[in-house]
């Protein structure tokens, strides 16, 4: 049995998360309308791919952004903490 490497930020894929966040919605809308105890409104297909491209468009847009942020806190010189 292999052991899992960890995964990278540079290691995201973006299609394969798009995919799971889309059948992820309709879960994750019911679970939203039990909290606010409302009813749980029909998602079309369209806007469930709607939504999950921007999801998956958001977290392309901020990668890079947390790829340098994991760079500065690895290195206790540029966080402060020496």
């Amino acid at each position: 049995m292999k052991k899992r490497q960890p995964e990278s930020l540079d290691s995201f894929d973006r299609e394969s998360f798009r995919v799971e966040f889309e059948k992820l919605i309709p879960q994750f809308v019911a679970e939203m309308g039990d909290l606010l105890e409302k009813p749980t409104p029909r998602m079309s297909r369209r806007k469930r791919q709607e939504i999950a491209n921007d999801v998956a468009w958001g977290l392309d847009v901020s990668l890079p952004h947390l790829t340098a942020l994991e760079t500065i806190s690895k290195d206790p010189k540029r966080t402060g903490r020496y």
